[in-house]
C-alpha cells in the first residue's frame, strides 16, 4: 500500500489550491480596481456639485439671502451620495446647511487634504459625522468633503460630503459578486478534478496490477487502456513485454522439449 496522501487526492488539492490563490489574488486586484476608480468618480462628482453650488449661491451670498442660499444647498443636498452640502462665509461661519445624517456640530474632521491635487481650487478632506439613532446607538459616516470658493474675490466656500458609505457599498456588492463566481468555480473545479483524479488513479491502479500479475507469472492477462494520451502508451509498453515475456518463455520452453 502506497504511503502517504494518495494520487487520488493530490491531484484535487493541488489544482483547487491553485484555483483558490488566483481567485483570491483576482478579487483583491478586482477590488482594489473598483474603489480606486468610485473614489475618483464620487470626487469628481463632489466636485462638480460644489462648483455648480458655488456659482449659483454667489449672488445670493451677496445679497445675503438666506432664503436662496438654503434653497440651494436643499437642492443639491438631493443628489445621490451627498451626505450633505453647507455654506460658509468669509469668516467660516456657516450660511446655510443641509445634513442628511446629523449637523455641523456633530461633523469632525479625521484628515485634512486626503486627496493632493496639483493647482486645484478644490480642497478635500476626510469627515466624519456622528449622530444618534432612534436606539440611542451612535451612527458614524465618512464623508470625503470637497470644498470650493465662491467668487474671485472668495466671498466664502461651498462644501459637499460625499459618503463614503456609497462607494463602500458597491465595493461590497462587487466583492459578493466576485467571491460567488469564485466560490462556484472552486466548486466546480472540485467535481472535475476529482472526476479526472479518479479516472487518471483507476487506471494507474489497473496498469500497477496488470504489472505485479506479470511479476509473478501471469503472462495470459492482456494489458489494454482505450485512451490515446500518456497513460494508453505506458499500458501498451507494458502489454508489450507482457508478450516478449510469454514468447521467451515458450521459446525457452520449445527448446527444453526439443
Amino acid at each position: 500500500m502506497a504511503k502517504g496522501l494518495s494520487l487520488k487526492w493530490k491531484v484535487p488539492i493541488v489544482i483547487v489550491s491553485g484555483a483558490l490563490i488566483i481567485g483570491i489574488g483576482i478579487t483583491f486586484l478586482v477590488v482594489k480596481l473598483v474603489s480606486d476608480s468610485l473614489q475618483t468618480e464620487l470626487t469628481e462628482r463632489g466636485k462638480a456639485i460644489a462648483t455648480t453650488l458655488a456659482k449659483q449661491v454667489e449672488r445670493p451670498l451677496v445679497g445675503d439671502d438666506e432664503v436662496d442660499i438654503q434653497n440651494l444647498v436643499d437642492i443639491s443636498s438631493k443628489f445621490t451620495a451627498v451626505s450633505y452640502v453647507y455654506i460658509s462665509d468669509k469668516d467660516k461661519k456657516v450660511a446655510a446647511q443641509k445634513f442628511k445624517v446629523g449637523s455641523y456640530n456633530q461633523r469632525q474632521v479625521l484628515q485634512e487634504s486626503v486627496i493632493k491635487e496639483i493647482k486645484s481650487d478644490y480642497k478635500i478632506d476626510l469627515t466624519k459625522v456622528e449622530n444618534a439613532t432612534e436606539l440611542g446607538e451612535m451612527v458614524e459616516i465618512e464623508n470625503y468633503e470637497i470644498s470650493t470658493p465662491i467668487g474671485e474675490s472668495v466671498l466664502g466656500y461651498a462644501h459637499v460630503g460625499m459618503s463614503r458609505k456609497y462607494m463602500d457599498d458597491i465595493i461590497r456588492s462587487t466583492a459578493i459578486l466576485v467571491g460567488g463566481v469564485l466560490a462556484f468555480s472552486i466548486i466546480m473545479g472540485i467535481i472535475v478534478s476529482v472526476y479526472l483524479s479518479n479516472k487518471l488513479t483507476k487506471q494507474l491502479l489497473y496498469l500497477t496490477d496488470s504489472a505485479d500479475k506479470i511479476s509473478m507469472g501471469d503472462l495470459e492477462s492482456i494489458v489494454r487502456i482505450d485512451s490515446s494520451d500518456e497513460i494508453g502508451e505506458l499500458a501498451n509498453a507494458i502489454e508489450r513485454l507482457r508478450e516478449s515475456l510469454k514468447a521467451a518463455i515458450d521459446r525457452l520452453k520449445r527448446k527444453k522439449i526439443s
